[in-house]
């Protein structure tokens, strides 16, 4: 795939990190997943469109593609694209839908599953230590750590009942997603998406604890901490800085917020990393 780094060649499997700039055309075109099946791990938020649904994706979201689809993406964020992905192999596939229990001739019975924090920092981790250094002595850690996201991940897949709402229903969700993502410093009130979506302020709350599992706040909240962990691993700024930019009131919350959520704080992840 054009704008893809290859990291590693696994058993059944390859890992790779894709970016995508805002100008490139394959904005406003048809995209094709390939031969393989892919499970990929977002950062920036993006609407996805296959066929008829459409899905705001973010990175609390693992997105599941079959071999052979066919989707379109749109601009949500201002950076683009920055996934890290699996392509995973026939064989593998094969043997993951069967430990799955998942018949039939499509690996992925639904678009996506939540996606837990520890495997997306496992993931940008994973991505960041190759990309960096190629550290091949690192092989045997790396494809049982991968293996072990995607066994969780097709558990995840072959037990969800996809409990997505439809209709009007599922538009107000999915641009709820879209509205909590689009503010980087604060978050909106829940009258003002409300608002938006044509709901009353108890009945999206309701709607989207449901069918995510968190508040509004807590979503909010998780996209900007995830979004951080690349920052973090890559580049040299400042890590008060990362926190005023991403709407923490101080660098010892936004430390407070990180090691909450992943278990380690951002000092100790660059430190390792």
């Amino acid at each position: 795939m054009a704008g893809s780094t290859v990291l590693r060649e696994g058993p059944g499997f390859l890992l790779a990190r894709f970016r995508c700039p805002p100008g490139d055309p394959r904005w406003s075109g048809e995209n094709w997943v390939g031969p393989d099946d892919h499970v990929v791990f977002p950062g920036p938020a993006m609407r996805i469109a296959r066929g008829r649904s459409e899905f705001v994706a973010t990175a609390q979201e693992t997105m599941l593609y079959n071999r052979d689809e066919v989707y379109r993406r749109a601009l949500l964020a201002p950076d683009g694209d920055d996934c890290v992905y699996v392509a995973v192999r026939p064989g593998l596939a094969a043997e993951m839908a069967a430990y799955a229990g998942i018949t039939g001739d499509r690996l992925f019975p639904v678009q996506h599953v939540p996606c837990r924090s520890r495997d997306y920092l496992l993931m940008r981790r994973v991505a960041h230590r190759l990309e960096s250094s190629g550290d091949a002595a690192a092989g045997l850690a790396v494809d049982e750590a991968v293996l072990g996201v995607l066994g969780h991940v097709m558990g995840a897949a072959g037990t969800a009942t996809h409990s997505a709402p439809s209709g009007d229903a599922r538009v107000a969700l999915e641009e709820t997603k879209a509205l909590l993502v689009g503010h980087d410093t604060e978050p909106p009130s829940v009258t003002a998406v409300a608002g938006r979506v044509a709901y009353s302020p108890y009945h999206l709350a309701r709607l989207f604890r449901a069918h995510t599992g968190m508040s509004m706040y807590t979503y909010w909240r998780q996209q900007r901490l995830r979004l951080s962990v690349a920052r973090v691993l890559d580049g040299d700024e400042r890590l008060a800085d990362i926190a005023s930019d991403l709407g923490f009131s101080s660098h010892s919350h936004f430390t407070y917020d990180f090691r909450r959520t992943f278990g380690v704080t951002p000092h100790a992840l660059r430190a390792a990393a």
